[in-house]
């Protein structure tokens, strides 16, 4: 109940009630000013007390046919169905974009990382010979050991750590093994970012053909009600289809 029909309903039963209440409008007919104080007339407050109840009771029932009257349920169109998959098939293919963009980030961000280690183990290796001189020189031929910093092994680097750890060149033995592992753990990060990434494209460009043919469908349904009269949705075409914005061919590549 609106708070105007409370406020109606509350004047009117006052004025009801006020009346009921006041001895000399229930008598009946005065013949003098003294005569009007005489017993009601039970047969007008009976009147009074009934027209009060109808009016709560008209305005009682008003109020409980507007609170059980509600809007009546949509009919759906005839493209209700259509309509929801491709809002499936966009949200999907939305989601796969979205996980495409963000491994892309990372492997971005690994790419600058490696870069930057790779340039501090290259700093570590080369002070690292110095301090080492022909010794170095040595094992490198006889153990086989890479001059890139990024292509030597576990093994290898507890090797070095083993043979030259407790020497003299042990700050720069500790500095370069530091610097290599850090370079191999950025490595294998963006290894697995790349891995992710090249998932996340195929579900992708899937989900893009998935919603390109599910715009279709909704295109069609559309058309093919379009002179009957009914409603046939609200419009959902974004546009959206099986289109590579990254391909395999755009991550970066991990420095050699």
């Amino acid at each position: 109940m609106k708070w105007c029909e409370r406020i109606l309903l509350i004047l009117w039963l006052s004025f009801c009630f006020t009346i009921m209440s006041e001895g000399t409008l229930w008598a009946g007919d005065c013949s003098g000013p003294s005569d009007c104080g005489s017993v009601p007339d039970n047969g007008s407050r009976a009147a009074a007390a009934g027209a009060a109840a109808a009016g709560g009771g008209l305005a009682w029932r008003s109020r409980r046919n507007k609170k059980g009257k509600g809007a009546p349920p949509t009919k759906p169109g005839p493209c209700a169905q259509q309509q929801t998959d491709l809002s499936n098939a966009q949200s999907q293919r939305d989601m796969y974009k979205q996980q495409k963009e963000q491994y892309l980030n990372n492997m971005v961000a690994d790419n600058n990382q490696m870069s930057s280690d790779n340039a501090a183990a290259q700093t570590a290796l080369a002070a690292l010979k110095d301090a080492l001189g022909w010794n170095f020189a040595s094992l490198v031929a006889e153990y086989g050991w890479p001059s890139d910093p990024a292509a030597f092994t576990t093994q290898q680097l507890q090797g070095i750590s083993n043979t030259f750890g407790g020497g003299p060149a042990a700050q720069q033995v500790q500095a370069f093994v530091q610097a290599a592992q850090s370079l191999q753990r950025d490595i294998a990060q963006y290894n697995t970012d790349n891995s992710n990434y090249q998932q996340a494209d195929s579900n992708y460009q899937d989900a893009a053909k998935a919603a390109a043919q599910a715009q279709q469908a909704y295109d069609n349904c559309v058309a093919a009600h379009q002179g009957d009269g009914s409603s046939a949705g609200a419009g959902t075409s974004d546009g959206g289809g099986a289109v590579s914005d990254a391909g395999a061919g755009d991550s970066p590549s991990a420095p050699s």
